[in-house]
């Protein structure tokens, strides 16, 4: 009985490895990536090298593939790599997947988001695509140093501004920005000009994308002027003149601000233009006299100056007179 049983058991063992020899095996073979090539247009011209080119699965954002340009005008080649269905993992897109294009994350206008299709085993050939950065910076904060300054002083202007692409140049009252180099910094130096003032910051990418800011503001004063001009020097010409001869008078003066008028013996001096010089003229008086001088600023702050002067003399009278008619009556 027992050799039966075994006799039983194995029969039925061996018709199991028949069964199971019999099975085929069937070896699933991956979908088999999708290629393209051709060129990238970005804001107008053909991308540089370097510039980052993204496929997604639409309204999902699952990246199926990714380059950079890496040819001349533009040229790009990429493939994109199928989700294998005997797996348990997702490698990439399934079939007739629509798909966006991004060049430097922005959306391509060609193709459209949505107008691709994933097709395993596909080659798609001069597949170029455009894409244009509509987005402009955003300024995150403005700050001026100081807020109260006086007129005429530097204000440190500092902007801190982003792009999803890069800041090109930032301005304040016209006058361009440098980047820091830290944290999206840019930083430079305007005039402070009287009273309160709003200053108007713009800043740009490649694009031409503009964002403005008014939101920072100062207030500049001009402080009391109690200097008074500098006289230098104090020259006559002649020195020693005839009594009624013109004397040329030439004075060197400066002041913190501005020199506004000099004056010889109450007599107004011109600015020559050069090398901060006034001159005129008065007439000599006969004896020796000190020249007075006066230079004034626009605040009224004076310096007098007494330390030139001339000695003028009435040359003898040697002409006889000269008799022109004599008559007789009778």
């Amino acid at each position: 009985m027992k050799n039966y049983t075994n006799k039983i058991i194995c029969k039925r063992i061996l018709s199991a490895i028949v069964l199971i020899a019999c099975i085929p095996i069937v070896s699933a073979t991956p979908p088999i990536p999708e290629s393209y090539w051709g060129y990238a247009t970005f804001n107008g011209v053909p991308a540089p090298d370097g510039t980052s080119i993204t496929v997604e699965v639409y309204g999902t954002g699952e990246v199926v593939g990714n380059t950079t340009v890496q040819y001349p005008n533009g040229g790009y080649s990429l493939d994109i790599i199928f989700n294998d269905t005997d797996t348990a993992e997702d490698e990439g897109a399934n079939r007739e997947d629509a798909l966006t294009w991004k060049i430097n994350e922005i959306n391509c206008s060609v193709p459209a988001p949505g107008i691709d299709t994933a097709t395993s085993g596909g080659t798609n050939s001069n597949f170029n695509l455009t894409a244009t950065d509509t987005t402009a910076p955003v300024i995150h904060s403005v700050t001026l140093d100081p807020t109260n300054p006086n007129t005429g002083d530097d204000i440190t202007v500092t902007v801190n501004v982003t792009d999803d692409i890069g800041v090109t140049d930032v301005t304040a009252n016209g006058e361009f920005l440098s980047y820091t180099g830290v944290d999206d910094t840019w930083e430079g130096n305007i005039t402070a000009i009287d009273g309160t003032h709003t200053v108007n910051i713009s800043a740009s990418d490649a694009a031409a994308n503009t964002v403005y800011d008014e939101t920072a503001n100062y207030t500049a004063t001009t402080p009391a002027d109690t200097t008074a001009p500098v006289i230098h020097s104090v020259t006559l010409d002649p020195a020693d003149p005839n009594t009624g001869d013109d004397i040329t008078v030439t004075v060197n003066v400066t002041d913190d601000v501005e020199v506004t008028d000099v004056t010889a013996n109450g007599e107004f001096l011109s600015y020559t233009g050069v090398d901060d010089t006034w001159e005129g003229n008065i007439t000599a008086i006969d004896g020796t006299h000190t020249v007075n001088i006066s230079a004034s600023d626009a605040a009224a702050n004076t310096v007098y100056d007494e330390t030139a002067n001339y000695t003028a003399t009435t040359p003898a009278d040697t002409t006889a007179p000269v008799i022109h008619s004599v008559t007789l009556d009778p």
